[in-house]
């Protein structure tokens, strides 16, 4: 399986030439698609019907195996990733290891089956006519004939449980891979040919390069499902036809809510493992957080305890390194900039010895949301967190981590849930490992796709 250049794709039933393409530098063997090849893959994938008659039961134990071998580090297929991923995204090997221990280990055979029992009730009616519960007669859940993948690219594995969903409910999937990092799905697809090549037909996963857009079969796709920024959800969004189903995930950002009771040293190493993982580019990442006056640590005490825990952290997970001169430039100049702007507004800020490794800035007030960093937050201070306190885009507020008694924590979260679009609270420590089960922006992960058919006996 091992070669001197990784393929970067997957792709069966019909020929294709391939070329190395460098991606931040890494050469990658990548299929070399046009408009006319692209819509000959998809005919053919929506012409399949041989995933329909396959029972689930075969569906879930092919990617549950397929799952289960990822999760070895002696396995030929996540070497390459961890060898080549760090290269690609500029996240550092240690994270990238623990990023692909938390997703294969969620995609288990009983994870995926508990998936698709919470959804469906009785998965099942992917196979045949089940009972209904409450109305007379019988039904069915048919999944799309075809669905397309359109992948972003902060968050290593979103392509491969997007896939997996696709497959779960029986729709043959293109995936289209991220602009700079086309690798991990085409791995995930190109081993579930090791397990189950039936299946494997089933999914064709490419890269081609975003300017390219207009090659979007989006006339014979029956679904879209789309991650990245809301600009380009937009662009995917203006193209589709009336009657193709568009499942889009945009931009979301999440916060951290710190009660008195738990303003301590461990709570802020916790937090740093939060933002250790994918250096605050993904959806999970708290970019700011609210501690609670009166606790063990004062407000700025705990956003000291925490700049402690970022550096120290730094020999466990070690931080996100550009992986082109350019970038790096463009990062630190950013950086630079947010700390002058703190600082100007009274704030203090704590910082890496190191220059831009990390950044805690405290302002004993809440302002305005500052933008994004890298391995990087804004603390504040609040009287009391069931006062909500002042947030920039309340709707796409993502997730909270919340550090609170269980006495307090129902009416805390009540408040934010009734008052903006956040759709997870999770402990401080796991907001960047959200189990399988996760409603991802509020929505359900697999019945959002499928059509229901009743038949009234």
């Amino acid at each position: 399986m091992r070669e001197t250049t990784p393929q970067a794709y997957s792709v069966s039933g019909v020929v294709v030439g391939t070329r190395v393409v460098e991606f931040n530098g890494v050469p990658l063997r990548i299929a070399m698609i046009d408009s006319k090849r692209l819509a000959l893959i998809a005919s053919r994938l929506r012409g399949a019907f041989a995933l329909r008659q396959m029972p689930l039961a075969d569906v879930v134990d092919a990617l549950g195996e397929t799952a289960r071998r990822w999760q070895s580090p002696s396995f030929a297929f996540r070497q390459v990733a961890e060898e080549y991923l760090p290269k690609l995204t500029g996240y550092s090997r240690p994270v990238i290891a623990r990023g692909l221990d938390h997703l294969f280990n969620e995609l288990s055979r009983d994870n995926l089956w508990a998936l698709l029992e919470e959804e469906f009730g009785d998965p099942l009616v992917l196979d045949t006519w089940r009972p209904r519960r409450r109305a007379r007669g019988k039904v069915r859940a048919f999944g799309p004939p075809l669905s397309l993948h359109v992948i972003a690219g902060n968050i290593p594995g979103i392509g491969v449980q997007s896939l997996i969903f696709g497959l779960l409910v029986k729709s043959p999937s293109i995936v289209k891979t991220a602009s700079d990092e086309p690798l991990l799905t085409a791995l995930f697809a190109q081993s579930l040919h090791e397990v189950a090549p039936a299946l494997a037909q089933n999914a064709a996963v490419m890269w081609w390069a975003g300017e390219e857009t207009v090659w979007l079969p989006v006339e014979v796709t029956d679904v879209v499902m789309a991650y990245g920024s809301n600009e380009t959800i937009e662009v995917y969004r203006k193209m589709l036809p009336a009657g193709c189903r568009f499942v889009n995930y945009g931009h979301r950002y999440s916060i951290a809510l710190i009660a008195r009771e738990y303003a301590t040293e461990k709570t802020a190493r916790l937090l740093a493992i939060d933002m250790a993982m994918y250096d605050q580019q993904g959806c999970l990442s708290p970019h700011q957080c609210w501690v609670e006056e009166g606790g063990a640590l004062s407000p700025q005490a705990f956003a000291e305890s925490l700049a402690d825990a970022l550096d120290a952290i730094e020999a466990d997970l070690p931080s996100y390194r550009a992986p082109h001169k350019r970038m790096k430039s463009f990062i630190t100049k950013h950086i630079q900039e947010v700390r002058t702007v703190c600082e100007m507004s009274g704030g203090t800020v704590y910082k890496s010895a190191q220059g831009a490794i990390w950044t805690v800035l405290f302002h004993p007030t809440v302002i305005a949301q500052l933008p994004a960093l890298f391995r990087g937050i804004l603390v504040s201070s609040v009287s009391n967190l069931e006062e909500l306190p002042h947030l920039e885009s309340p709707d796409a507020l993502q997730a909270i981590g919340i550090a609170a008694p269980p006495e307090r924590a129902p009416t805390i979260m009540d408040a934010y849930a009734a008052a903006t679009g956040v759709n997870r609270f999770c402990p401080i420590g796991k907001m960047q490992f959200p189990p399988l089960l996760w409603h991802h922006d509020g929505r359900p992960n697999l019945t959002d796709l499928v059509r229901w058919v009743d038949w009234e006996e």
